[in-house]
């Protein structure tokens, strides 16, 4: 279980609509429009128009897009998110992150540029 943005433990948000497990490695596009959580692997692009949870668990080599983000595990690649970005202290992002709200617990690591702000969750690249 991962911190919701309220603080409390759990999900972000709702019960997960897609989860990809422990043990369970995707590779290509993945789109969809519910709350994902990942505990896997995913090699590719992942995108969501809603919340979305990387588990301490996960590894990510993609580009990532969701409305809010919580960040346990691993992801390399570009992160683009539209409203809250928390990266717990376990949490690591090697890639360039945009988002409207970012918060970094001590030991979390960014390795690449950072967009914040009022407009960054609207930024293309």
């Amino acid at each position: 279980m991962t911190k919701m943005f309220n603080g409390k433990e759990g999900a972000v948000g709702s019960q997960p609509n897609t989860i990809i497990g422990d043990g369970v490695r995707v590779e290509g596009k993945c789109v969809g429009t519910g709350h994902v959580t990942v505990r896997g692997e995913v090699v590719g692009t992942l995108t969501t128009s809603d919340d979305m949870v990387i588990e301490s668990s996960a590894k990510v080599e993609a580009d990532v897009e969701a409305n809010n983000l919580v960040v346990s595990g691993e992801i390399k690649g570009n992160v683009r998110c539209h409203g809250q970005l928390q990266l717990l202290a376990s949490g690591k992002i090697f890639g360039d992150v945009t988002t409207n709200i970012l918060s970094v617990e001590t030991g979390a690591v960014i390795k690449g540029q950072c967009t914040t702000g009022t407009q960054a969750g609207e930024v293309t690249a």
